[in-house]
């Protein structure tokens, strides 16, 4: 999913307003910094996942032992999520 930079900021702003509220909470650095911190992150998770959607849309149009599937089927569509979840899955370094 693509988001706006507006929307990024948002969330971070909305993410900060939740931490605020946590007493128990002390910032060790100024909380625009984490911030600035947390628009990175989401930023870095959606490169991955456009690149990753990138790869995989790649793959299947490409691949001739998928030349059976049709864009935006169920089957397609099937394929397009376990390939996607493989490869995210793999850059994230969850799978290990």
């Amino acid at each position: 999913m693509r988001l706006t930079e507006d929307r990024v900021r948002h969330l971070a702003k909305l993410i900060m307003a939740e931490l605020d509220n946590i007493e128990m909470l002390d910032y060790i650095t100024e909380p625009n910094d984490i911030r600035l911190k947390i628009i990175d992150l989401f930023n870095h998770e959606l490169e991955i996942d456009e690149k990753v959607h990138k790869q995989v849309m790649d793959m299947l149009r490409n691949s001739e032992s998928k030349s059976y599937l049709m864009e935006g089927t169920p089957e397609w569509k099937a394929e397009y999520e376990q390939h996607y979840q493989q490869e995210i899955t793999r850059l994230r370094g969850f799978g290990e």
